[in-house]
């Protein structure tokens, strides 16, 4: 049942992602002018049309991983300038390396003229500015998931108050609790020593090892006093006494978090950027950059929700990190200029801009769809050897 509810959890957390990214591609648009056909909740075979809202139908689909954003567009013909068809879909790419896909109208559709009213000509006549915002919009939402994520963990953690030691932790049958010491009980003092950090603390501690120490601890604003003999050899794992320290937390202020927040965003930016070099300098294993599939990433969540389960957080503070780490490495991966991810499309507008040629549809057609299926395959490689050889968190 236990693996049911992650499982749940696991689509939930990853949908979310995907519908950051798509939104963030279809709110663009909106803003830009440029109408948007459909919004779809994973990929074709279209199953319902859950509603329709200023012009876009919005769709549930069948494969549940993924999601697009189809534009209404006219594609002019590579023969005859007067010609145009109808494209039927133009599917910018899913949140996690599914390919953008141009649809070919089918042979023998009859040729008709679509012309968008906020775009003549659809989105591959609109301005390169124009398709370059909506191309990165979807890696920009991403990120300001993962930096609204990460502002909400700070705001949860608030900050540490390091002048006073907390009981995180107790282990069974130790000094600490067969003198009554209980979790979030504050020390006071130590044979009459002020305990004002974890580093004093540790010196009474093992200052006086074997030897019987009083303690006074603060319990629901009441002192209590107790005594206990820290142990010279503790089981391994458990300390002296036998407890887990922590510094109680303090109220955060909104601007300290922000700016831990965008700290953290920038250091991961870095750290996803940097790993390819670092890798062929040897300053990291190829173990530690290894990339991770649907399963890994599914592995890592279930450790978080372990993690989270062992602690004492009003919110599943493990679970949030690794989402914001997942949402900013979508956004940075679509950013790649591969072709079928927003990066390669950006990269043919800047080969259309260098050059003032249009790509050809049918080549840039088939371009996506070779990386399309080279990118299926990499996935699925990548999910086989997670179950092979499962990634190992410590």
């Amino acid at each position: 049942m236990e693996s049911l509810w992650t499982i749940i959890q696991f689509v939930f957390v990853f949908g979310l992602i995907i519908f950051v990214h798509e939104f963030g591609h279809y709110l663009m648009a909106v803003i830009l002018g440029i109408p948007v056909a459909e919004f779809g909740f994973g990929y074709p075979p279209k199953l319902i049309r859950l509603f329709r809202w200023r012009g876009t139908d919005f769709t549930l689909n069948a494969i549940p991983f993924g999601g697009f954003v189809r534009f209404e567009e006219e594609v002019p013909d590579e023969d005859t300038e007067e010609a145009t068809v109808t494209a039927k879909a133009h599917i910018v790419e899913g949140a996690v390396g599914e390919p953008d896909v141009i649809i070919e109208p089918e042979a023998g559709e009859q040729k008709t003229k679509t012309v968008d009213s906020g775009i003549i000509g659809g989105i591959t006549q609109a301005p390169k500015w124009k398709r370059f915002l909506i191309l990165v919009a979807g890696a920009l939402m991403n990120f300001v998931l993962g930096i609204i994520v990460l502002v909400i963990m700070f705001n949860a953690l608030g900050n540490p108050d390091p002048t006073r030691v907390i009981i995180a932790d107790v282990a069974p049958n130790s000094p600490a609790d067969l003198a009554g010491l209980q979790v979030n009980d504050i020390f006071k003092s130590i044979d009459g020593v002020k305990i004002d950090s974890s580093e004093a603390l540790s010196q009474q501690i093992q200052a006086n090892l074997e030897q019987e120490i009083e303690i006074v601890i603060l319990r629901d604003s009441q002192e209590i006093t107790t005594s206990l003999i820290p142990r010279q050899n503790p089981p391994e794992g458990e300390g002296a006494i036998g407890i887990v320290m922590d510094n109680p937390k303090l109220p955060a202020r909104f601007g300290d978090t922000l700016k831990n927040a965008f700290a953290t965003f920038w250091e991961q930016v870095k750290t996803t950027v940097t790993l390819p070099v670092k890798l062929i300098q040897g300053a990291i294993k190829p173990e530690e950059a290894r990339l991770v599939g649907i399963k890994g990433i599914y592995d890592m969540f279930a450790y978080a929700e372990e993690a989270d389960q062992m602690t004492n957080n009003a919110l599943p503070i493990m679970r949030l990190s690794l989402l914001s780490v997942v949402s900013i490495a979508v956004g940075i991966t679509n950013l790649l200029p591969i072709p079928a991810l927003d990066g390669g499309q950006i990269f043919f507008l800047l080969i259309e801009a260098i050059t003032r040629k249009k790509i050809p549809p049918r080549l840039a057609n088939i371009i996506n769809t070779v990386f399309f299926f080279l990118l299926i395959a990499l996935m699925i490689f990548i999910t086989f050897r997670d179950f092979i050889n499962p990634i190992v968190l410590h």
